[in-house]
């Protein structure tokens, strides 16, 4: 995740067992509790802290940013990563997106379609660079979501498909078969100036 053009935390994992995990000294972490701070929140404190380790239960893993809506939750309600909001009230998260959406204004709505992002770019590794600086010079929106992407050559071509070439290339993450992509989620609404 990147929070602004010169902070950003990195995270790699693998799969342990339950036993690995509860081994004396290791750190676990259910952060699908509704008390607890923001996935995005809590992997910040890394740029603070250093590296660290700490077990997440998987199915927690996979639905780390669903309480928050990423960092959505943040627009949609001001306060509610706040630890009073979340200790209180943090089991209603995320709000259903209909009842959100009835419940809204003229003004609110009309924000939403003009200024509001919901983007997903797949952009090839070597690329992210330029793409990362496109969207601080266009759009100024931070957090950024990045998700490595192995896109496989195929018989069939898919609608996504590796480059033409790019096995001739060999640059970084690339192999053979299969060229590396990178998911740049940009979720938010720009800084107004």
């Amino acid at each position: 995740m990147i929070y602004s053009p010169t902070r950003a935390v990195c995270m790699t994992g693998r799969y342990a067992s339950k036993e690995e995990a509860k081994k004396k000294g290791n750190k676990i972490n259910s952060v699908g509790w509704w008390y607890k701070t923001w996935f995005y929140q809590h992997a910040e404190t890394a740029l603070k802290k250093g590296l660290f380790v700490e077990y997440i239960p998987t199915r927690e893993y996979y639905h780390r940013h669903t309480r928050c809506l990423y960092w959505e939750g943040k627009l949609i309600l001001p306060f509610a990563d706040q630890w009073w909001f979340r200790f209180l009230f943090g089991w209603l998260m995320p709000p259903k997106v209909s009842l959100l959406k009835a419940t809204q204004g003229e003004a609110i709505r009309n924000y939403y379609h003009e200024m509001h992002v919901i983007q997903d770019i797949l952009v090839p590794l070597y690329k992210v660079g330029d793409a990362l600086e496109w969207v601080d010079r266009e759009m100024e929106i931070y957090p950024l979501w990045l998700c490595p992407h192995k896109l496989y050559k195929l018989p069939v071509k898919t609608m996504v498909y590796p480059e033409a070439g790019f096995e001739l290339q060999r640059r970084q993450g690339d192999t053979q078969d299969a060229q590396m992509f990178t998911d740049v989620g940009v979720y938010y609404a720009p800084v107004l100036c």
